[in-house]
């Protein structure tokens, strides 16, 4: 796979971390997404084209830039915030979506790739181990990235969607937590792969339900918290160099003549779609009752 220019750094401590384990599918690596595969997180490139783009109202952004950010708890906060997301964007056609998403990894997702983590995947593969992105994020986000990998398995939260269309329902449970432990479970009972062989990396403590059920966890890129356990329990631990991440596209979109909008269109543009996205909510909150 060719990679883009400014990422041929050599990654040769990742190579030490694979050690004499076992070789053939039935060893899983599972790596998280956001600040592990990718430089960053995902969902803000993804929250801000939805807004630019009028599909989201940008008074409905706090929340879910503090879930990108891995701001709220694992316990409560996620699910919530991923539930109104999928009730404000009811009704769209998923297909407006994954168009979203494979823009969005040409423009930016491509060009925040770790090559350490590229270098993991290939370790991986070369040992013919079974390669799964076990991510938080839509299937957006993480099915370019998991192509350009290579790898096959994905693991992700994902929109309830009917005949092309999301049904404003968030699938249960959210891949976060507890939830991405039981995906991995599934996962590895369907494909005959041994968690107690297989490696995780990933960078949050919100993780840590996941990386107590595989033999070999790997913190990569890791905060405060999740640092201070690994240092307990003696798990190695993986920290990559930030990369360049290229300019962001400015926070405008063009108008219908093509100049860039006013302030005061947007403020009007985002007062409509946050009208829309008021009436969605109140409506399957009424039907919920």
């Amino acid at each position: 796979m060719a990679v883009p220019p400014g990422q041929n750094r050599s990654p040769a401590p990742v190579r030490l971390s694979l050690g004499r384990c076992p070789r053939g599918p039935s060893v899983g690596a599972f790596l998280d997404l956001d600040n592990t595969v990718v430089c960053g997180y995902s969902a803000l490139a993804l929250a801000r084209d939805l807004a630019i783009t009028g599909r989201l109202a940008w008074w409905d952004l706090p929340e879910g830039v503090g879930v990108a950010l891995g701001v709220l708890r694992e316990s409560d906060g996620f699910t919530a915030a991923m539930a109104m997301a999928a009730r404000l964007l009811a009704g769209l056609r998923e297909e407006v979506l994954v168009a979203m998403g494979e823009r969005l990894f040409h423009e930016e997702y491509r060009h925040r790739i770790h090559p350490e983590a590229r270098h993991i995947v290939e370790a991986h593969r070369a040992r013919g181990h079974t390669v799964v992105i076990a991510s938080a994020a839509t299937r957006y986000q993480v099915e370019p990235i998991a192509r350009e990998l290579g790898v096959a398995h994905v693991l992700c939260t994902r929109f309830e969607t009917q005949f092309g269309s999301l049904t404003g329902r968030l699938q249960l449970p959210a891949c976060r937590g507890a939830g991405k432990r039981a995906a991995a479970e599934r996962f590895a009972s369907a494909h005959g792969v041994a968690l107690g062989k297989s490696f995780f990396y990933t960078d949050g403590a919100e993780d840590l339900p996941l990386l107590r059920a595989v033999g070999r966890p790997r913190p990569t890129n890791p905060g405060e918290r999740l640092s201070a356990v690994a240092g307990r329990r003696g798990w190695p631990i993986l920290r990559f160099p930030p990369l360049p991440v290229p300019s962001a596209r400015p926070l405008r979109s063009p108008g219908p003549s093509g100049a860039p909008p006013s302030l005061g269109e947007w403020w009007a543009r985002a007062r409509e779609e946050t009208e829309r996205a008021r009436f969605r909510l109140a409506r399957w909150s009424a039907r919920d009752r």
